[in-house]
């Protein structure tokens, strides 16, 4: 096999992302979903889906995926969700495919159901225990689930909430770690931090006790498909356990692959690596580990290895991230694709189920490697053949289906409209530039007024847009500034009115100080007063935002470089209760003929 990774679009946010899950597309799915058997009974559709990230900001992220070669087709005006309900850090967060609805977890152990109603996404379950969660799995067919705490509390209950048993479960000097369903959902197989698996029947009765190693266990996963949507009732009839690998993953860096649990001499596979995290392919062929190892105190080297089903090593993928450890991975759009997630990073890796890749796919990978470390990045200038550009094309395209714009042309992304059917969710925060960390532009401090900051909510984080200055505390008057204007080109004083009279009147002094100096002196009654003029004053009806449909409540600052000097320009606002700007022009210039007039005096 191989495998590349999407360098060219690289998803990021602004906070650490702990739990990765990825949803096929469903065929033929109604708008509002029910919780009855019907919901089984649907195709999936692996060329499109939704990607859910749990984030240390408390946020959740439900993100559109594709990897259709044609954009165009794609019929959705939403392709990002940011949901907020908890107020503390997502441990996890995990699909019920069948019934198209998420779970999320949080450090406290509150559990959230969400599902989907009229292109919205709502709570339909809240389970609160007050004691964090260790570990939670669906059963295959999505009907049931079953969830361990920290206590030693065992639940098991349906996807609409309802329990069918509980009990508690005293391992003595260990917890529970992780949980997951048999293939035919009979048992239910629980790991401990002391290397032992429990298997507990659907009643809840502990049925066997299984020591298979010294060393905590932090997964457990079979080589089945996560579920089953058209799976019978009767699953014992359909599945045979001992059919799958049970992967089991330790905290030292091994994984053991079982041919079931009572397996005595499993395989055993050190993968050198720490805090690994694993996931089965689509096709139940391929484990996916993925790891990082210490390289100093700052920086890691990550790494996801391939196995399959007999422990032999397939292919071996470094990620480019150095400064924050791998957190989570998953499998997506069947066998295609594997997401990784570093820290703050989401890399989209492409796996090519083939022995050696091919020299085209090899001349393709060599041309997008040196366009991406080519300054000018023109794609359209390449001599090349119709058909090889649209080919080549394809390694440009970004999987994940969201906004993100390029930190380079922030002034472009704000400017140009999207397509008509097309959204973008932002949010604006008050900024306090003593508390909050983002500062997007610092020449906004010496302004008064409040700071606002335009955000992009974008994997569960927001990204910053545009910034602007309230002006006025009765009406809407903002000024908005370039996203790409550079800090040291502008320099701002406590208002602008007050800039243009002090800098007006500093004029006047110091071209008063020169003239007493001078020789000349007796000849200073020819000498008309100069007076400062901003150039620009006549086109500040052309610097107006073409973003907001109001004009008349919006300030746009702008830098005009000339001879060297960086000059602001605010235009005046047509509201009654903003500019004063006429009235300073006009105090200034009376108060430049006074002191000409007293001058004169004291020279003759």
């Amino acid at each position: 096999m191989y495998a590349y990774i999407e360098l060219s679009n690289i998803a990021r946010t602004d906070s650490i992302i702990q739990s990765l899950s990825w949803m096929s597309g469903i065929l033929n799915s109604s708008p509002l979903l029910s919780n009855d058997d019907n919901n089984t009974n649907r195709s999936t559709n692996f060329h499109e889906g939704w990607l859910a990230t749990g984030n240390t900001n408390h946020i959740i992220s439900v993100t559109y995926t594709s990897v259709k070669s044609d954009e165009t087709a794609i019929g959705l005006d939403r392709t990002n969700f940011n949901l907020r309900a908890h107020r503390t850090e997502i441990r996890l967060v995990s699909w019920n495919i069948p019934y198209q609805k998420l779970a999320t977890i949080d450090e406290k152990g509150v559990i959230f159901v969400w599902v989907k109603h009229d292109n919205r996404w709502s709570l339909e379950l809240i389970n609160d225990r007050s004691q964090p969660v260790t570990a939670m799995a669906w059963s295959h067919d999505g009907r049931m689930t079953i969830i361990c705490y920290e206590d030693g509390f065992i639940l098991a209950g349906s996807v609409t909430g309802q329990r069918y048993w509980s009990t508690v479960l005293n391992v003595p000097q260990a917890k529970v770690s992780v949980v997951t369903w048999m293939p035919d959902v009979s048992h239910a197989i629980l790991g401990t931090t002391s290397g032992q698996l429990i298997v507990m029947d659907h009643h809840g009765n502990t049925t066997e006790m299984l020591p298979i190693s010294t060393q905590s266990i932090r997964q457990l996963m079979y080589s089945c498909n996560k579920f089953y949507p058209e799976a019978p009732d009767n699953n014992a009839t359909k599945f045979n356990n001992d059919d799958y690998i049970l992967a089991c993953s330790l905290e030292n860096g091994q994984i053991l692959f079982l041919q079931n649990y009572q397996d005595r001499s499993p395989i055993s596979v050190n993968t050198e690596l720490q805090n690994i995290k694993m996931d089965w392919s689509t096709s139940n062929e391929i484990l996916a580990v993925g790891g990082h190892q210490r390289l100093n105190d700052t920086n890691y080297r990550n790494e996801i290895i391939f196995y399959n089903r007999r422990g032999e090593f397939l292919h071996r993928a470094h990620l480019p991230q150095m400064t924050q450890p791998l957190s989570a991975l998953c499998w997506a759009h069947g066998n295609e694709i594997v997401f990784v997630a570093c820290g703050s990073f989401v890399y989209t890796v492409w796996i090519i189920q083939k022995p050696l890749p091919s020299m085209l796919t090899i001349c393709q990978m060599s041309i997008k490697q040196n366009l991406l470390n080519n300054s000018l990045q023109n794609f359209d200038k390449l001599h090349l053949p119709n058909n090889l550009k649209e080919n080549l094309l394809k390694y440009f395209r970004s999987t994940i289906k969201s906004f993100l714009p390029d930190p380079k042309n922030i002034r472009s992304f704000v400017c140009n409209p999207l397509k008509s059917h097309l959204r973008l969710q932002c949010t604006m925060k008050r900024v306090d530039h003593e508390t909050d960390n983002v500062s997007p532009t610092r020449t906004t401090n010496n302004l008064p007024g409040a700071t606002y900051v335009l955000y992009l909510e974008y994997l569960g984080g927001l990204i910053p847009l545009l910034t602007a200055k309230r002006t006025s505390k009765i009406c809407p008057d903002f000024i908005i500034f370039d996203p790409q204007m550079r800090t040291n080109e502008l320099s701002l004083s406590s208002a602008s009115s007050s800039k243009v009279h002090t800098s007006k009147l500093s004029a006047k002094k110091s071209f008063l100080l020169l003239r007493r100096q001078s020789n000349a002196l007796h000849n200073t009654s020819n000498i008309l007063p100069t007076k400062l003029v901003n150039n620009n004053n006549s086109s500040s009806g052309s610097n107006r935002s073409s973003l907001i449909s109001n004009r008349n409540s919006i300030y746009v600052a702008e830098t005009n470089v000339h001879h060297g000097k960086a000059n602001l320009i605010a235009p005046k606002s047509s509201s009654d209760c903003s500019s004063e700007n006429g009235s300073d022009e006009e105090y200034d210039g009376n108060m430049s003929d006074s002191q000409e007039k007293q001058s004169r005096k004291k020279t003759t």
